[in-house]
């Protein structure tokens, strides 16, 4: 190439990039294209926020269900007995477990109930569940397991 033709060239180049720069037409779709993927994460993580406290409001809810009912294994014969006797209401294990099973299997069904303790009046009901995530799966986050426990006890 010849001198002058360089610079005619260098010129053009010069000319475009100067009305290029003063030309701001496309420029919000450049920028709206470099933040697309940074809302989407954004979206993602409140969407999965969300069902999250969703799951552990529902199982928390259900736990305290399954405690309540867990309360309802007294033994019948002891509670109203003859005077002057006055003994000690307590829980039937076996049955107070096989009632928080039930009731949990009844308000949330993908839970599952990880231990139930049963001392005197007093019944300790713990559960989880597994939450899957949609978005956060980009992340290599497929799911994450919530706990929940709830406590109830008789009165006397």
């Amino acid at each position: 190439m010849k001198m002058p033709e360089m610079r005619k060239k260098r010129m053009r180049w010069r000319q475009m990039w100067r009305r290029w720069k003063r030309d701001e037409k496309g420029g919000a779709l450049v920028l709206f294209a470099a933040f697309l993927p940074v809302l989407i994460a954004i979206a993602g993580l409140v969407i999965d926020t969300g069902v999250m406290a969703y799951h552990q409001a529902r199982l928390a809810e259900a736990t305290d269900a399954a405690a309540w009912a867990g309360l309802d294994s007294y033994d019948r014969d002891l509670w109203n007995p003859p005077p002057p006797a006055r003994p000690k209401v307590v829980l039937i294990p076996s049955e107070a477990r096989a009632l928080a099973s039930s009731y949990l299997a009844k308000n949330f069904p993908a839970a599952e109930l990880t231990s139930v303790e049963v001392s005197g009046g007093r019944i300790v009901v713990e559960t989880e569940v597994t939450c899957p995530f949609f978005f956060m799966k980009i992340f290599g986050i497929s799911e994450k397991t919530l706990t929940a426990s709830a406590e109830a006890r008789m009165e006397e």
